[in-house]
């Protein structure tokens, strides 16, 4: 594989993550709103450390560090 291949590929993978990342802020939005409905606090950090330490976990040692 060549350098520019090797780019053109970051470049779609990248563009893959940004509508990820849009989704998932879009699908937060929605689930803030739920919860503001509800009286619910929107921020639970428990719920924070556990997406965390699931993603962390998903990732590997040699991806968290």
């Amino acid at each position: 594989m060549e350098l520019s291949d090797c780019r053109k590929r970051l470049d779609e993978i990248d563009d893959s993550l940004l509508t990820l990342f849009k989704e998932r802020m879009a699908v937060s939005e929605e689930v803030a709103r739920i919860k503001k409905e509800k009286g619910e606090p929107v921020w639970v950090p428990g719920r924070e450390r556990d997406i965390m330490l699931r993603i962390s976990q998903a990732a590997g040692p040699e991806l968290v560090n």
